[in-house]
């Protein structure tokens, strides 16, 4: 019997793996965890957690890594949780609240054994193997010709400014400003006439690799 539902978030950077030590009383190692409260789902549950738990703000950067399972929980009874995964930003450490007594970050590997439930650790096991097949952002369009100014959306700064540094390496001048509801990076490249097809496939395929999307283009006479 279901007794409680639980959103898990995995956080990483690189090779390394974020686990928490539980105060004293409880006294384990697990990843950021928490019980959903009344009406809320198990998304909202997962950016909630990481906030409270860390102090990070990711929305729009938490990722599905494992839907819904169970496993028997620390009292007994059957535990309902999905599993969610985020890369945390350059430079950033956890800020911890009173539910946790110390931090570690160290390899998938050594995550996976320090957890105290073996289905949290194949979790990070799998989140390993993903991150390991994670493709380079890089691409490339044929030589350019024609001057044309290209739009993408993404959740975050972060996401943006990624991408944005990929594009610079590509060739193009890059912004990216804050909109009510998103960040907007736009591009300025020239691209020849008949390779704007294969431009724009490129660029949603790179924007939806961070949770953004294309938003189309605006080509520009030549000067």
């Amino acid at each position: 019997m279901i007794t409680r539902r639980e959103a898990l978030v995995f956080v990483h950077r690189a090779d390394e793996a974020l686990v928490l030590f539980r105060a004293p009383e409880d006294a384990y190692w697990h990843v950021v965890a928490g019980g959903l409260e009344r009406g809320e789902t198990f998304d909202a549950a997962a950016v909630r957690e990481l906030r409270e738990e860390t102090g990070l703000s990711a929305e729009g950067r938490v990722h599905p890594l494992r839907r819904r399972y169970t496993w028997t929980g620390e009292h007994g009874g059957e535990v309902e949780g999905e599993c969610y995964a985020v890369e945390a930003p350059a430079g950033w450490e956890p800020v911890l609240n009173e539910e946790h007594s110390e931090y570690r970050w160290c390899s998938f590997e050594e995550a996976a054994e320090l957890v105290r439930w073996p289905e949290v650790g194949d979790c990070m096991r799998l989140l390993e193997t993903r991150a390991r097949r994670r493709p380079r952002l890089r691409f490339a369009v044929k030589r350019p010709r024609t001057p044309a100014v290209f739009f993408l959306r993404f959740g975050s700064e972060a996401a943006a400014e990624e991408i944005g540094e990929v594009l610079r390496d590509d060739g193009y001048s890059v912004a990216v400003e804050a909109e009510p509801a998103h960040w907007l990076l736009t591009a300025r490249g020239d691209v020849r006439v008949d390779s704007f097809d294969v431009a724009e496939r490129a660029l949603t395929a790179l924007a939806e690799s961070r949770g953004g999307r294309y938003a189309g283009c605006r080509r520009e006479p030549a000067a």
